[in-house]
């Protein structure tokens, strides 16, 4: 059965106990009403037959002395009885003998017997009975008779229908008591699920009334106005940290942005002025360091939260991660002028993890430090054993954590914030990275602060291998062989979708001495290698035409370029892109924007090799 939608539930109940207790009654009714009638036709037929036979015996001896006028003598004894429309008396062959008719004249007495028995009829009812005589047969009797059967009936399926309507009110009047302590739960759920729908005003709860079913499902439903409420919160909390993270973006990369093109058009104006230049070249080149390690420190945040960050576990000595990471970080440290003390262990300490990834991590921190500490300040940096552990502690006097934010600092977009602004500026992910890339070592990173302008701590543990790793000697640069001769110049091939790109690539390889040929589509791309016949091929993978995978693909297919290096040099940096590119012939991945000290190094190493 299809509800008109408008319907309550209440409603429905109402009409779901109408329905089943209104069937119920007129059911019972009914039965009553064909038992009442079974007994009222038993009984009709019991005071007709009665009759019948009273008339028979009285008219016994008129039959046998076929006397006539005794016959209607004795039939007219029957006027005492009103009922009696009307009576005869049959002979042997079923001729008239005698009869009587009461006061109504419509009564018709038959010219024959008719066959004997019992009809009733709307109502009327007569009966025909042999008339015996010594148990032989000496005629027949003949009653009608009108019953009050109909009447009867009539007047009791009155009372029963009028009893049972009366029920069924009554019933429905005390089951709409009883249904409003079972509907009114799950209304008032109802209205505050709307509340909350229509005005979010997750504080609304329903009143629970019963320990029962019912109870059970406003105990549910609160419990789950509990958790949505939470959601939402953490919900609003996200969205409010995803817009200061986006609007911290855009500043951030702005500002490198500026000096990147403010120093372009110092270089336009400068002429020959040497001084001038290469200080503008120094800018620029931090801050396109900065830029690109916000953009590493994005994707990596991208390829910790789906799980696909590669780590080169090995040996690895802390005191090196510890050196590297204060590389990175010292060009940040001398320019706020602040006082670094570095605290190494006598003893190596050796950890099982990628030196990049836990470089990356220290890194961090340490920028962190030199960021949110005044200028002029001080950082201290230690490293010690601490039974099977690791512990590197990196400790400021700067702006310090106010002890409601020392957990959630490592938290995603969470800011440290100091007299309503951003003491440092920042997306609020290098803590969360150095958390993410400590705790895939198997180590912890917490933060204790005094409180605002006290300073902090921020201690890394790592689980520390039981013996210190050897530390390779570095090889002595007189035991080789003296390159007496300059090395060939290697020839590069540069293949970029994007001519600047490909311009400024080929006129820095040519400033280092190498040949170089440029294209910018991938269909040219095999021909041009087939004819410069390169050391090296330097291959975007976003091309037109052919994609770098199938440009490396065809010209690894060429036995001409077998010897060929080739490097993927491409904006796609993700582990897949890299397996892609090593899967399609390259023999080595760089990411754009690529550090050229990098690139140099790596042609040096081809050249030497060439060379040898």
């Amino acid at each position: 059965m299809k509800w008109p939608a408008s319907t309550s539930i209440q409603q429905k109940l109402g009409l779901v106990l109408l329905a089943s207790v209104g069937l119920a009654l007129f059911i019972a009714a009914g039965a009553l009403l064909l038992v009442q009638a079974r007994k009222e036709w038993r009984d009709a037929h019991a005071e007709l037959s009665a009759q019948a036979e009273v008339v028979g015996l009285a008219s016994e001896a008129a039959l046998a002395f076929r006397d006539p006028a005794v016959g209607e003598q004795t039939l007219r004894a029957l006027v005492a009885q009103p009922s009696v429309l009307a009576a005869a008396l049959f002979d042997e062959s079923g001729q008239l003998f005698a009869s009587f008719r009461g006061g109504d004249d419509t009564a018709m007495v038959p010219a024959m017997v008719p066959p004997q028995g019992l009809r009733f009829q709307w109502r009327t009812a007569s009966v025909v009975r042999p008339v015996l005589s010594n148990r032989e047969p000496i005629g027949s009797v003949y009653v009608q008779y009108r019953h009050a059967l109909v009447p009867a009936l009539l007047e009791y399926a009155g009372w029963l229908v009028a009893v049972t309507l009366a029920s069924l009110a009554g019933a429905l009047l005390l089951a709409q008591r009883l249904l409003r302590s079972v509907v009114e739960p799950i209304e008032e759920v109802s209205r505050v699920a709307r509340g909350v729908l229509q005005k979010e005003a997750f504080e609304l709860r329903a009143r629970k009334r019963s320990d029962d079913e019912v109870g059970q499902l406003v105990d549910a439903f609160n419990t789950m106005l509990d958790e949505l409420g939470r959601r939402a919160h953490v919900l609003q909390q996200s969205n409010r940290a995803k817009d200061e993270f986006l609007a911290t973006l855009a500043h951030e990369l702005r500002n490198p942005l500026a000096p990147l093109r403010t120093g372009l058009q110092i270089l336009k104006r400068t002429g020959d002025r040497e001084a001038v230049t290469q200080r503008t070249l120094h800018t620029m080149d931090r801050q396109l360091t900065h830029m690109v390690r916000l953009i590493d420190d994005l994707l990596d945040i991208s390829r910790i939260n789906s799980g696909k960050i590669h780590l080169e576990m090995a040996r690895t000595s802390l005191t090196d991660v510890v050196q590297t990471a204060l590389d990175l970080s010292r060009p940040a440290i001398d320019a706020a002028g602040h006082a670094l003390r570095v605290d190494l262990p006598e003893q190596p300490l050796a950890v099982h993890g990628d030196e990049t990834r836990l470089a990356q991590a220290i890194g961090n921190l340490l920028n962190n430090a030199a960021k949110y500490t005044p200028p002029g300040g001080r950082i201290d940096v230690r490293v010690r054993p601490e039974g099977a552990s690791a512990i590197v502690e990196i400790q400021d006097n700067g702006v310090g954590i106010p002890p409601h934010l020392l957990e959630r600092v490592f938290q995603l977009f969470t800011q440290v914030e100091e007299a309503g602004t951003r003491a440092g500026g920042g997306l609020g992910i290098g803590l969360f990275l150095v958390r993410s890339l400590v705790e895939m070592h198997g180590g912890s990173v917490t933060a204790s602060s005094a409180g605002a302008h006290h300073g902090s701590t921020f201690t890394v543990r790592l689980p520390c291998l039981s013996r210190p790793a050897a530390v390779p000697a570095a090889p002595d640069p007189a035991s080789g062989e003296t390159l007496m001769n300059p090395p060939p110049s290697l020839r590069v091939l540069v293949v970029d979708a994007n001519a600047d790109a490909a311009e400024t690539l080929t006129t820095f390889l040519d400033i280092v001495g190498m040949q170089t040929r440029a294209v910018h589509d991938g269909n040219s791309a095999v021909q041009a290698a087939l004819d410069f016949a390169p050391d090296v091929v330097l291959l975007d993978i976003g091309l037109p035409g052919m994609t770098g995978y199938e440009v490396a693909s065809a010209m690894r297919a060429q036995p001409a370029l077998a010897g060929t290096m080739l490097i993927a040099l491409t904006g796609w940096g993700a582990d897949e892109d890299r397996r892609r590119a090593m899967e399609a012939g390259f023999d080595h991945h760089l990411t754009k924007p690529v550090d050229l000290n990098l690139l140099e190094g790596m042609l040096q190493k081809v050249q030497a090799e060439h060379r040898a």
